[in-house]
């Protein structure tokens, strides 16, 4: 066989194998009922040597379809939105789709264009970890034509499907957990909840728990700010420092949680002698602090394969109609990080 220089086409392997490239393609392709061991085989070895590459877009104008699927999170740096592209990998790589993956930095200039390029890239479907900023963009897209599933931050005002927790619960438990210890000035720190529902449903949650309990919420126990560890550090500082400090305080994601552990370790504080401490998500770090970090932990993987799930019968029209919502329950994991107040 002599060395082909140039990009070997399919014409090449069948001429080689001496069969037609009707026959070549159906080999490749897994279409090879009618075909012959000894010809598959042959075909096969033909194309290892001339180390011959299908043409995915040529295949992909073909069948309509990339097997190819769009995520875009707001910041691939909190281990909650890692984990949960890992488990929609893993369910998508099962069933032959293969990913581009896109972190809009929580800008959402970032998240209109990442949604323009995968359309015009023409993938399969789109999973988003939205800003919250340009669902009309979101919904320009689905109205394309293109699948799109929202994943953990929803919208019940887009007629798009979702995966989520029931955060305003969740929120409400741990408020109640802190309230059976015997907690009674209980702060929250959260990500700014303009255009997330996420964050106003944790912050709903919260103040419902404090209600129930008859315990009042100052507003100077609510910080609500940008996300970062930064500012997760400043709001701790901030409430550690007020004349009638909380006993407890809630952060309601990892990025900031880590930002109140930094402050109050600097103070020289400890949990829970000096203040409790219960954050959403669960990331390994929380329970390798010592003490462990009580959490909200949600269940990533699940997640990660029902926004699959989702979108897999949007793409192949097993699924129609109106938006479906999913809503899975959170659980408290109870760790060294909470505990009675101290006795003043």
């Amino acid at each position: 066989m002599k060395p082909n220089k140039s990009v070997p086409t399919i014409q090449d392997v069948a001429r080689e194998a001496g069969v037609s490239p009707s026959t070549v393609s159906n080999v490749l392709n897994q279409r090879s009922r009618q075909t012959s061991k000894e010809t598959r085989e042959r075909i096969l070895e033909v194309a290892r040597q001339l180390n011959y590459q299908p043409n995915a877009m040529a295949a992909a104008l073909r069948r309509r379809s990339t097997r190819t699927i769009g995520v875009i999170v707001t910041t691939i740096l909190n281990p909650f939105y890692t984990a949960i592209v890992r488990g929609f990998q893993d369910a998508a790589r099962q069933h032959g789709y293969s990913t581009i993956l896109g972190n809009s930095d929580d800008d959402p200039g970032q998240e209109r264009e990442m949604l323009n390029t995968l359309r015009a890239k023409q993938v399969d479907g789109i999973v988003i970890v939205t800003t919250g900023g340009c669902h009309d963009t979101i919904q320009q897209v689905r109205d394309l034509g293109v699948p799109i599933v929202m994943v953990d931050r929803g919208d019940p005002g887009l007629n798009i499907d979702s995966v989520a927790v029931d955060n305003t619960r969740a929120a409400e438990a741990a408020v109640g957990y802190l309230v059976g210890l015997g907690h009674r000035r209980i702060a929250i720190i959260s990500g700014l909840t303009s255009g997330v529902p996420t964050r106003a449903h944790r912050l709903q949650g919260y103040l419902r728990g404090l209600q129930a309990a008859g315990l009042d919420a100052p507003e100077s126990s609510q910080q609500i700010m940008s996300t970062s560890i930064e500012n997760g550090s400043l709001a701790a500082g901030r409430l550690l420092d007020l004349p009638d400090r909380p006993m407890a305080i809630m952060a309601t994601n990892n990025l900031l949680s880590i930002g109140v552990v930094q402050e109050i370790r600097r103070r020289g504080l400890q949990m829970p002698r000096d203040v409790s401490f219960v954050m959403f998500d669960d990331p390994e770090w929380a329970c390798l602090h010592s003490p462990g970090i009580t959490t909200v932990a949600q269940p990533i993987q699940e997640i990660g394969a029902r926004a699959f799930a989702l979108l897999e019968g949007r793409i192949q029209k097993t699924r129609t109609g109106d938006a479906e919502a999913v809503v899975l329950p959170t659980t408290l994991v109870m760790r060294g990080s909470c505990g009675a107040p101290p006795k003043l």
